[in-house]
C-alpha cells in the first residue's frame, strides 16, 4: 500500500497543511495564503482541503495524519517555569489542558471542517 501523510500545523501562528507521499512532499500550503489572513492561527482546513485537491487525492487515502506539535514536549522546562511562577500556574495548566483537547480532537475537527463523515477518516493520527 502506498503511504499518504497529511501533515498539519495548526492553532498556532501559521498554520498550514502539507501532503507526502513515498517520492517527497505532493502539496503544502499556508493557510494565510488561502484565506488571506497574515499568520493565519486557526484549523488550516481550507490549506488540508487544497492539498488533497493539488495531489488528486481524497481524505480516505490518506494512511497516516500527522500533527506539528506535541503536548508532552519539553515537560521538565515547563513544569520548572510552573514552579518559579506559581501565580501563574492556573492559568497555564488551562492551556495546557485545552491544547491536548485540541490535540486529541483533529480527527473530528477535520471531518467537520471538511464536511465528511469522520469514519471516512481511517487514518491513524500521530
Amino acid at each position: 500500500m502506498t503511504r499518504l501523510v497529511l501533515g498539519i500545523a495548526t492553532d498556532h501562528p501559521d498554520s498550514s497543511a502539507a501532503l507526502v507521499g513515498e517520492d517527497g512532499i505532493l502539496a503544502a500550503i499556508a493557510e494565510e495564503r488561502l484565506n488571506r489572513k497574515k499568520h493565519c492561527a486557526g484549523f488550516p482546513a481550507l490549506a488540508i482541503a487544497e492539498v488533497l485537491r493539488i495531489a488528486g487525492a481524497e481524505l480516505g487515502d490518506v494512511t497516516d495524519i500527522a500533527v506539528a506539535r506535541d503536548p508532552m514536549a519539553n515537560l521538565a522546562p515547563k513544569a520548572a517555569f510552573l514552579a518559579r511562577h506559581p501565580q501563574r500556574a492556573g492559568r497555564l495548566m488551562l492551556r495546557r489542558v485545552a491544547v491536548h483537547r485540541q490535540v486529541r480532537s483533529t480527527l473530528d475537527r477535520i471531518a467537520g471542517e471538511l464536511g465528511v463523515d469522520r469514519a471516512s477518516i481511517r487514518a491513524p493520527l500521530h
